[in-house]
């Protein structure tokens, strides 16, 4: 039985090893993988080395007699690329140059040695193992771990030296590629599992617009058709706003001006919607569009044109927030910009050389809901007793004679009745007027919106060269951006936590990183903190929800920039741009 063995020996090696080619080029390329290239390569010469040393093949040995004169040269491959192997699983290449030296000079000199004084190879190849523990010693002195499969190659020569090549390179073989296949089908498994969440979304998100949207139909439909016309809501002095800057425009203050006048004729067609909703009694109808937002996107937004308004008659704006106001809540947005745009547009119209306060606060609720609470003060004549309590009714103006047909609060009332709130309307000690109500919200979660970013118009931008990693936990909020920028010629890789993106910097080229704020294992705070002191010239971006809110440790530390979800497209992608060339330079 043995000797039949031993004549079926050769034969089965031999098959096996025409077998294991193409499967290791094959698996090589699907996978991606050098070390299965490496170590299937490794085989294939430890194999015909065989076929020159081992007993079995002696009664072949006239047919494979030319391999002989190669001997020395298979030994010296086989050599090689057992360090190539090395370089690959100890990162040779983020270790401190004195290691690639000392690793490559062992090297070299055990090739010169094959090549030239076969005979004292056996002795140099017994400093191997001596090596390799240096190696991976120093590899964890200087924190940067290897490879996981590090042990199963290193074992082998470690206990035999050179002389268990061949089991070391099968081995290495074997598990780097059922580790392939386990990453290949847990990435299956998890793409599967995003796509199938997304369409979730998805389809739970269009159910619900389809379902507001038939209802506004209806009661659309079955409205009163009574066209009962109230007069705009001072749509005179937007005008005159316009008119008078129009007039003042020159080269100097053109840029200015010009945004001011595009506000306030936003501003008009939004009053005139209002003005037909009026008409046709349908603000007293309307559903609520109520949907997730970003609160503090909002807020910038209502900072903006406060200060806008503020400017017509040189009142002086300020923004108060709270410490505890959510990055996202449930509500109309839309209704609820109308409301503050207009209590600030009365208190800047009433109001002369004076300020106008904005303050926002919350106090959390059960359920996960929140009390926002909205307040408007200035510092103008101030409203009698008698008046502020007709204030809510259309037509009721001021003592002071302004342009206006006195719809503004009313509309205000309306408004915040349908959000089961009412305006408060006080005059307080130092004079002026206050404004105040509040809104019962919803807490809302980055994974329930859809938009993280805001279609604009976008200028040429040309990113083929540059890599972006996007961090961030909402998956949503990755595949949005990635499209985004691939659209532009960004290559992206994704993360969605600080861990995988450490791994993505370490094994990928990066140009830019642009994270989240909050995540789970770590904030993106820690991860810049780490970044900082490995990678100090690469540009972090911080794309989030809430303003930027450092730890008391990590004050000192500051992104390159920072944007609020959900930014315009064209901001975002210049932004990107910019950081991305600017590293760019940097390495030049």
């Amino acid at each position: 039985m043995m000797e039949v063995i031993q004549l079926l020996r050769p034969g089965m090696e031999l098959g096996f090893m025409l077998l294991l080619a193409p499967v290791a080029v094959t698996a090589a390329w699907i996978y991606r993988s050098t070390l299965l290239l490496l170590s299937g390569a490794g085989i294939g010469v430890q194999f015909l080395i065989s076929i020159t040393t081992k007993a079995h093949w002696q009664t072949y040995a006239e047919h494979f007699s030319w391999l002989l004169p190669w001997q020395a040269g298979l030994m010296t491959l086989s050599f090689l690329l057992v360090f190539a192997c090395l370089h690959s699983l100890l990162q040779l290449n983020r270790q401190p140059r004195y290691l690639l030296l000392l690793a490559w000079s062992y090297c070299l000199g055990g090739m010169a040695l094959l090549l030239q004084a076969p005979s004292l190879f056996e002795h140099y190849q017994q400093m191997l193992p001596v090596l390799l523990v240096v190696l991976m010693v120093l590899c964890y002195c200087h924190q940067v771990r290897p490879q996981a499969l590090t042990w199963v190659f290193i074992v082998p020569l470690v206990l035999s030296g050179a002389a268990f090549q061949g089991s070391a390179f099968g081995l290495l073989f074997t598990a780097t590629l059922l580790l392939a296949l386990c990453r290949y089908h847990g990435c299956r498994q998890g793409l599967q599992q995003q796509l199938n969440q997304q369409q979730q979304q998805s389809l739970e998100h269009l159910e619900r617009t389809v379902a507001a949207r038939t209802r506004q139909l209806t009661r659309s439909l079955t409205a009163r058709d009574q066209m009962l016309a109230r007069i705009s809501h001072d749509l005179r002095s937007p005008l005159g706003h316009i008119i008078a800057r129009a007039e003042h425009v020159n080269h100097q203050n053109y840029a200015q001006e010009t945004q001011y006048i595009v506000r306030i004729a936003h501003r008009q067609l939004e009053l005139l919607d209002e003005l037909i909703a009026y008409a046709r009694d349908e603000l007293k109808q309307q559903e609520l569009a109520v949907e997730p937002q970003f609160l503090y996107a909002f807020i910038k937004e209502l900072e903006e044109e406060g200060r806008l308004l503020s400017r017509h008659h040189h009142n002086q704006f300020y923004l108060q927030l709270g410490e505890h106001l959510p990055a996202l809540v449930q509500c109309d947005v839309q209704k609820l910009r109308r409301i503050v745009i207009n209590l600030l547009d009365n208190a800047a119209k009433f109001t002369h050389d004076g300020k106008i306060t904005l303050t926002l606060t919350s106090t959390d609720l059960p359920a996960n809901k929140i009390a926002l609470q909205v307040t408007v003060t200035d510092t103008g004549p101030g409203i009698s007793p008698e008046l502020r309590q007709r204030l809510d009714q259309p037509y009721q103006r001021g003592e002071h004679k302004m342009p206006g047909y006195g719809l503004g609060l009313a509309i205000v009332s309306e408004l915040l009745q349908q959000m089961d709130s009412h305006l408060v309307t006080e005059q307080p000690d130092s004079g002026g007027s206050r404004f105040r109500f509040e809104l019962i919200l919803e807490k809302a979660r980055e994974y329930d919106i859809d938009q993280v970013f805001i279609e604009r118009r976008v200028k040429d931008v040309d990113g083929s060269r540059f890599n972006v990693l996007l961090v961030d936990d909402v998956a949503l909020t990755c595949t949005y951006l990635s499209e985004l920028l691939g659209g532009y010629g960004f290559d992206t890789l994704t993360a969605f936590s600080v861990c995988e993106a450490i791994h993505h910097v370490q094994h990928e080229p990066i140009d830019l990183v642009v994270t989240d704020q909050l995540m789970p294992d770590m904030s993106g705070w820690e991860l810049l903190e780490q970044l900082r002191r490995q990678y100090p010239k690469l540009p972090v971006l911080l794309y989030s929800a809430l303003p930027p809110r450092p730890e008391q440790h990590q004050a000192h530390l500051s992104f390159d920039e920072t944007l609020l979800k959900p930014a315009d497209s064209d901001e975002f992608l210049q932004t990107v741009y910019h950081l991305c060339s600017r590293r760019l330079h940097s390495e030049l």
